[in-house]
């Protein structure tokens, strides 16, 4: 079926030259700001993956390389004093680096009585998932699952604890997370026995189960700073730390806080440059076509319908540069996931995640907002008589 001569695709069909440069600039204005967000979001990903833990345990960690007398039995003390406390589980701590996307992070493998096994995995919100729990004596230890695909392991392997040479451990299972909120988190566990008999003066963790909502859990914290103050004074020579939600949150926020200050200033400054861009190419077609829609003044049809026209062509380019921008981004990140991130067993990047699609909104937005504008202020002022005079 025949187009219609004023149709807005007849326009695209004649004037392919003047279409494609809009249309590529803003796809590629699209696929660079949605790896910018998507990228750093998974630099993000990375560091948080261990702050999920801290949810479910208030960890007190014992630097007493000297097994002073008294001190561990002063920490117990004051955490069986504590009202919201559920139970707390006594560990020794390794430490295993894994692949992320910048950098060489660690994750904690915690040695644990066996009798403490069950409940620091239910604790967890976690389940064995394949394989079986460590046995004392034996140098075991289970991993999360994600933490097996990223290390490129499999039960039965062995592998090397950070820092400790020819202290090496075998994989015997692995455990998996109830809820999906929990898929990420990383860290192991094997048996105390395994490292307490290697090295007795250790890092020792006291890994502090809160109960209560989200105010017995703010007091809880509160509580543990205050003890981990009182014994730093008691005990100048060692060191007792806190980590719990909401002093990991803190410490995250501090670290990132910025970052989308950071990824909104990219956004501006792309959409501002992308911006004048168009509109100058918008002002070069329509003085290339002030000939068409001088004639078309002239032949009777009002400013309105040519406004609404010139106006739908310039929309429809833009709202098209940007899908096209989102569709392209989503095969780029399939490519770069497949070869890049499954390997490392990290969470893929998505082009049609809604934060994403958020930052990359003000391209469409604020570009067809200031094209419309330059095509007004012309059309505005079209002389269809002025415009003939001067084609003759």
């Amino acid at each position: 079926m025949a187009q219609k001569p004023l149709s807005i695709f007849t326009y695209y069909f004649k004037s392919k030259r003047k279409i494609i440069p809009v249309v590529l600039a803003i796809v590629l204005a699209t696929i660079g700001t949605v790896a910018t967000v998507a990228l750093t979001d998974s630099i993000k990903k990375d560091v948080w993956r261990m702050v999920p833990f801290y949810e479910e345990y208030y960890v007190l960690e014992v630097h007493n390389p000297h097994d002073v007398e008294g001190l561990n039995q002063d920490v117990e003390t004051e955490i069986n004093a504590l009202a919201g406390v559920d139970y707390y589980i006594k560990s020794h701590l390794r430490r295993v680096e894994y692949k992320a996307l910048v950098g060489t992070p660690v994750v904690s493998v915690l040695y644990v009585q066996e009798s403490e096994y069950k409940n620091l995995v239910e604790g967890a919100g976690m389940h064995l998932d394949e394989g079986r729990f460590p046995e004392s004596g034996e140098n075991e230890i289970v991993f999360v699952s994600p933490l097996m695909t990223n290390l490129d392991k499999e039960i039965g392997d062995e592998i090397a604890m950070m820092g400790r040479d020819g202290e090496t451990f075998e994989i015997v299972g692995t455990i998996k997370s109830d809820d999906r909120s929990h898929s990420d988190v990383l860290f192991g566990f094997g048996s105390w026995n395994d490292i307490h008999e290697i090295d007795n003066n250790w890092n020792i963790l006291y890994l502090i189960k809160p109960e209560g909502d989200v105010n017995s859990r703010k007091k809880l914290d509160g509580e543990l700073e205050d003890i981990s103050e009182s014994l730093n004074e008691k005990y100048k020579d060692v060191g007792i730390d806190v980590y719990t939600e909401f002093s990991m949150q803190e410490t995250f926020d501090n670290e990132f806080g910025s970052m989308d200050i950071i990824i909104w200033a990219i956004v501006i400054i792309v959409t501002v440059v992308m911006t004048i861009c168009i509109v100058l190419l918008n002002l070069i077609f329509f003085m290339q076509r002030s000939g068409e829609f001088g004639i078309l003044a002239a032949l009777g049809y009002s400013k309105g319908f040519i406004i609404r026209k010139a106006l739908a062509e310039s929309f429809l380019s833009i709202i098209l540069g940007w899908l096209m921008g989102l569709v392209f981004t989503f095969f780029i990140f399939e490519l770069i996931n497949g070869l890049v991130f499954e390997s490392k067993g990290l969470s893929g990047l998505n082009a049609f995640d809604l934060r994403n699609v958020q930052f990359s909104l003000p391209i469409p937005i604020f570009v067809s907002v200031c094209s419309a504008a330059s095509v007004l202020w012309q059309l505005l002022k079209l002389d269809p008589v002025e415009i003939i005079e001067k084609r003759d």
